[in-house]
């Protein structure tokens, strides 16, 4: 059974994110593959995951509550 397992390489040791399903003292191949930004390593300016998403639904708020103009159903979907 394959398994993709996403792990930090500390103090000479991969340490899984999750418990992988492997029976004790099973043996695996690695085949290790950086991730395009670590962690660790990431901007600390740059917003998380859950930032982004409530900016998202604020503004998804703001277009549903505001008084400006509305397109219909039809509008949205013309395709000429």
């Amino acid at each position: 059974m394959t398994q993709i397992i996403t792990a930090t390489f500390e103090d000479g040791y991969f340490k899984p994110d999750a418990p992988p399903a492997l029976d004790p003292k099973a043996r695996v191949r690695l085949i290790v593959e950086p991730l395009e930004v670590p962690e660790d390593e990431a901007d600390a300016d740059e917003p998380t995951k859950e930032v982004r998403w409530e900016d998202f639904e604020k503004a998804m708020d703001d277009i549903t509550n505001s008084s400006g103009f509305r397109m219909s159903r039809d509008e949205l979907h013309d395709r000429d």
